[in-house]
């Protein structure tokens, strides 16, 4: 869950630490011993560090989430036996566990600590934190409150003093087959021919009341749960509290996002957009990028994959857009 910081903040050392002349002195492998073979290494670091990270969402309001992060350095010294781990996650714990991450640039600040914590093993720093926002919604028509989660990954890379800042998050949404509602319009149309045939009118009560009927329909197209990817190549600039604005525009576009808590009349309402908006998954796709074409320089670039997870098929049906 969600939970907003009190006056108190966690405490950031669960033992107090030892006075000086009570310090052992430790052998320590990393000085030591010099490495077998002497290259660098890409990348190297800890992943799934399990913190509550500070978000700053709305104006004033800041939300601690409980994330895992994945924290990675370069390391460049070919002769350095290995970076210093722990300051790794020390860093992590100190910061994003009590200053609220409000952009790009903040991340930015915390990428260049990264790598100023290795005391030049490192030039470069990746960070991945990932987290799962629930988010209060209403449903189609009746207004009832329930709540969504939406899994998201806030990404920042420092390479060479360059910014990659990204965004990633998922969007759940219905997807009904427009070959399989086609086939079933032509089998109803069928059924109606059967039962009115020699007749050279039937009148409009006649056709309400047999629309009525369970027997009339005689199949219905297949619609399953589909799930769109999205990845967003952002300015470090970007306001995070802008992820939320992001993920409603995916799902505007898609038109049919899934819903929490429903009564009948929002059902109705869900089975008539799934109607209005027939997709393949190419659809879907060309819908997202569309959407992402559109924003001009709000964007650096994108990703998006949508999955469409078939119930005819014991497989998926997958497309996928890129930004150049």
């Amino acid at each position: 869950m969600l939970e907003t910081p009190s006056k108190t903040r966690f405490p950031l050392h669960l033992k107090a630490k030892k006075k000086a002349s009570e310090k052992k002195t430790l052998v320590d492998v990393a000085k030591s011993v010099a490495p077998a073979l002497e290259s660098e290494v890409e990348w190297v670091g800890m992943e799934g560090i399990e913190l509550p990270v500070c978000w700053q969402w709305n104006g004033d309001e800041v939300l601690r989430v409980p994330s895992l992060v994945d924290g990675f350095v370069s390391l460049n010294d070919k002769a350095a036996k290995g970076i210093h781990m722990s300051r790794i996650y020390q860093l992590m714990m100190d910061t994003l566990t009590v200053a609220p991450l409000n952009s790009g640039e903040d991340l930015e600040e915390l990428l260049k600590s990264l790598i100023g914590s290795q005391r030049g093993l490192s030039k470069n720093a990746r960070l991945q934190i990932h987290f799962s926002l629930p988010v209060q919604t209403q449903a189609l028509v009746s207004g009832q409150n329930g709540f969504r989660n939406y899994p998201i990954t806030v990404g920042g890379e420092l390479c060479n003093g360059a910014l990659s800042l990204t965004v990633n998050f998922k969007v759940l949404y219905s997807s009904t087959c427009p070959c399989s509602a086609a086939l079933s319009r032509q089998l109803n149309q069928e059924h109606f021919k059967q039962l009115f045939v020699g007749r050279e009118s039937v009148s409009p009560a006649e056709v309400v009341e047999w629309l009525g009927e369970q027997s009339s329909v005689v199949a219905t197209p297949h619609a399953q749960r589909s799930e769109a990817e999205v990845q967003l190549q952002l300015e470090k600039g970007f306001q995070f509290s802008l992820i939320l604005g992001w993920i409603r525009k995916v799902e505007e576009a898609l038109a049919t996002p899934v819903q929490a808590a429903v009564k009948r009349e929002d059902e109705q309402e869900f089975a008539r957009l799934n109607a209005t908006h027939l997709m393949f998954c190419e659809d879907a796709a060309r819908r997202l990028k569309r959407l992402f074409e559109s924003c001009g320089e709000e964007l650096k670039g994108y990703f998006a994959r949508v999955r469409h997870m078939e119930s005819l098929h014991p497989h998926d049906a997958v497309a996928v857009v890129t930004s150049n």
